[in-house]
């Protein structure tokens, strides 16, 4: 009778409560949060040697999975190939993910993911299906910056959704169903700047992008699933440091975290930031009409931390509180409102040491691709933006590009011994025409090889260095003898960008161009002045020079690896520029640089010299032979 009755009690209490539960108050019940990621797999996924990338991260979504108050949504499409069978190349897929699998839904609308109507029809259908008091949207893939936008599907020509469509299709999303996302990210590269931020602002709080190249990793999607699963209510701020925090320490697993980067930016604070903007470029439009505040402004642009850079190509996307910080002194005010601005917009991010002048928001600003600043330039011009910052960069661009007439060298090279009393120093010179030497913007030394008795008429370049010493027209250079190689092999270096970290120690990237078991790649290299150390990151394809889509894969260099320097050399016989490979050699153990002297006994070394102007022409001086 006991046990009857203790019971009975129980189940009047577990009624009751069950009933107190379901009149509890609207703000403690959890929320519904519908996550979408728009996955084209493009190359990432096709690639025979690096890809699988979707197919990983979509497994890492599988860790997680669908919950009662999370729906995961995933659109596939846009690669020619797909490691994970399922999925069918010819068609755009959509996807429910659950722990542990995935379940089709449907096989979407048309093939290509370069679309505006592809785009928002995958949103609105996932809406409609699975509707949610939140929204995330994840735009999965290659970036390329403001200009050349996000997305390229393989499938149809490299197409790609520039800032424009992905505008549309959210405008089209909240005009039809009144809703806008609680943050939009970019597993992408170079999408975390000012134009897409701006693009955004009406359909999104928060956007979650990365300033520079993204690792082929890309983001842990156990680490963004996983707050959401916890609690639906999340808000993108939260959310957003989240996705930073896990996508860390995944670069930290991978190693990759030295050049990473990462934002989360407020996208309701952009209108201050528009705002000073407007201020700042209208002062510094009105002024490059000056010869000397022209100079001043592009040698402030060259000195700013950029991204995605490569030998001879750039995006051209560089940090906006970097390239205001620099500019501090003609503009003291709009630069202090602009910086200001910035730092509000931006509540959250990462970067790894050599991205020390990372600041959260990039803006393109033409420095290095010089034959395509009028490309650029048209292209910018239909973006949804500042219509006095795209008004400036018209004006900027077509004044750069007029100015057709490069430095001029007044001197050959001449070289004398060193007073420091070391053998082997010597200290070479050249002096610029005086009239033209305030015009130079970058200069370098350059070291060429002969090509041997057969073909003395053919120097190959062993690369660039930057440590030139300009003092009034007469550029100087101290010169040990010695090159740097990997082990032990010679092999070009060119430097990519160079900035100082907060503590003063110079922080440069460099490019080495090579092939890597027959296929051509950069192995990208960072150096730490601090540390006097050159860090080998990994490898890398060449950017596509169609497209500028910038590879995300960074190869780790292991025993066995073939490597083939690629040369490039001037043939004076035929004025020809071209790259031939040089000898190969197999990684035994680990690839290091080291420096070695060169054997000027076994053949014919040079130096000479080489400058950059403020309008980004290039200058050659003849060479002296290195005895």
């Amino acid at each position: 009778m006991f046990f009857r009755k203790a019971l009975i009690s129980i189940l009047v209490l577990f009624t009751f409560y069950n009933c107190f539960r379901s009149f509890r108050p609207a703000e403690n019940v959890k929320e519904k949060y519908t996550l979408m990621v728009y996955m084209v797999g493009s190359d990432l996924e096709s690639d025979p040697a690096h890809g699988g990338a979707a197919t990983r991260d979509i497994k890492e979504m599988q860790a997680i999975g669908s919950t009662p108050n999370m729906n995961v949504i995933v659109a596939t499409g846009g690669a020619k190939q797909w490691k994970d069978p399922e999925i069918d190349p010819t068609k755009i897929q959509r996807w429910y993910i659950t722990n542990g699998g995935k379940k089709k839904l449907d096989d979407g609308e048309g093939n290509n993911m370069a679309q505006t109507d592809t785009l928002y029809k995958f949103i609105l259908y996932s809406m409609e299906k699975y509707p949610a008091d939140k929204y995330g949207l994840i735009l999965w893939n290659h970036g390329a910056g403001s200009i050349d936008g996000y997305g390229f599907d393989e499938n149809n020509g490299e197409q790609s959704l520039k800032l424009y469509h992905i505008r549309d299709a959210l405008d089209i999303i909240k005009k039809k169903t009144g809703r806008t996302m609680e943050f939009v990210g970019f597993d992408a590269c170079l999408m975390a700047n000012l134009e897409a931020a701006y693009a955004l602002s009406p359909y999104a709080d928060f956007l979650v992008a990365s300033e520079e190249l993204e690792p082929g990793h890309g983001w842990d999607y156990r680490t963004v699933l996983k707050p959401i699963a916890e609690n639906p209510n999340i808000s993108g701020r939260k959310l957003g440091r989240e996705i930073a925090v896990g996508y860390e320490a995944h670069a930290l697993v991978h190693f990759t975290f030295s050049s990473i980067t990462l934002s989360v930016i407020q996208l309701k604070q952009l209108e201050d930031v528009i705002s000073a903007l407007d201020v700042f470029v209208k002062k510094a439009g009105s002024d490059i009409k000056n010869k000397s505040s022209m100079k001043l402004i592009t040698k402030a642009r060259a000195r700013a931390e950029d991204y995605g850079n490569a030998p001879f190509v750039s995006s051209d996307m560089v940090d906006l509180v970097d390239m205001a910080y620099n500019l501090k002194d003609k503009y003291p005010d709009e630069s202090k409102k602009l910086i200001e601005a910035v730092g509000k917009a931006v509540s959250y991010k990462i970067r790894g040491r050599g991205r020390p002048r990372a600041n959260g928001i990039s803006i393109y600003f033409p420095s290095r691709s010089r034959d395509r600043f009028i490309h650029n330039s048209w292209m910018y011009q239909n973006l949804p933006f500042s219509e006095p910052y795209k008004a400036f960069i018209k004006d900027y661009s077509n004044k750069l590009v007029a100015d057709k007439y490069p430095v001029r060298f007044a001197t050959t090279p001449k070289a004398e011994g060193s007073k420091s009393g070391n053998g082997k120093e010597k200290i070479y010179s050249i002096e610029f025409d005086p009239r033209e030497s305030g015009d130079v913007a970058e200069v370098y030394s350059i070291l060429a090889v002969a090509g041997g008795a057969k073909n003395p008429h053919i120097k190959f370049f062993l690369g660039l260095d930057d440590n030139v010493a300009l003092s009034g027209n007469t550029a100087s250079y101290r010169f040990e003898g010695q090159w740097l190689t990997l082990n032990g092999n010679y092999a070009p270096m060119f430097l990519l960008n160079k900035v100082k970290n907060e503590e003063g120690a110079e922080i440069k990237n460099y490019a080495i161009p090579v092939r890597v078991n027959g296929n051509k790649m950069d192995i990208m290299v960072l150096y730490d002045s601090s540390t006097k150390k050159y860090e080998i990151l990994g490898a890398r394809n060449p950017p596509d020079p169609k497209t500028g889509k910038v590879s995300r894969f960074l190869k780790k260099l292991e025993k066995g690896d073939k490597i083939i320097p690629q040369w490039r050399f001037y043939d004076s016989k035929k004025n020809y520029k071209g790259t031939k490979d040089g000898k190969e050699f197999v990684i035994e153990d680990e690839l290091q640089i080291s420096s070695k002297a060169l054997p000027v006994d076994k053949a014919e070394f040079f130096l000479g010299f080489y400058s950059i102007d403020d309008a980004r022409n290039e200058s050659y001086s003849e060479y002296i032979r290195i005895e």
